[in-house]
């Protein structure tokens, strides 16, 4: 029923993590988009010209040429990883089978011994995932 799930080591302890609609529809409540959920966990922002507009550069890669996004740094937003990680904990417990291990997002944070930019590409990592196609055929389609 469901593809193995990535797990996440803090505080010596390993946590099953798991990004599904019902953890995206928390992060949505809580942040006024997916989006706005998303680019919390995000270490770089796109570069943008006197007029707003993102700048795009054209580069050469495998002999085709291609249009890219300059980025820059930036720090990832503390409670967009406070709070992806304690709902992807908690859910990839439940699915596990296991009793949550977080009451509240404050506890959650606690356990967390990594870096913000650390941790923040490990669970947008497992955000991505939410996105990807898991099935060639959906049920509908093999009918």
């Amino acid at each position: 029923m469901f593809e193995e799930m990535n797990t996440i080591e803090v505080s010596g302890v390993k946590y099953p993590i798991k990004c599904d609609m019902a953890v995206l529809e928390q992060l949505q409540e809580i942040f006024g988009s997916i989006e706005k959920a998303e680019e919390g966990l995000l270490d770089w922002e796109p570069k943008l010209d006197e007029n707003g507009e993102k700048i795009v550069k054209k580069v050469e890669e495998n002999g085709e040429e291609k249009e890219m996004i300059e980025t820059r740094f930036k720090w990832p937003r503390i409670k967009n990883i406070n709070t992806a990680f304690y709902y992807m904990a908690n859910e990839g417990a439940e699915i596990a089978g296991e009793k949550p291990p977080f009451k509240s997002v404050k506890e959650a944070a606690r356990a967390i011994d990594k870096t913000p930019i650390e941790i923040a590409r490990i669970l947008h990592q497992e955000f991505i995932k939410c996105f990807e196609r898991k099935n060639r055929l959906t049920t509908q389609e093999m009918k």
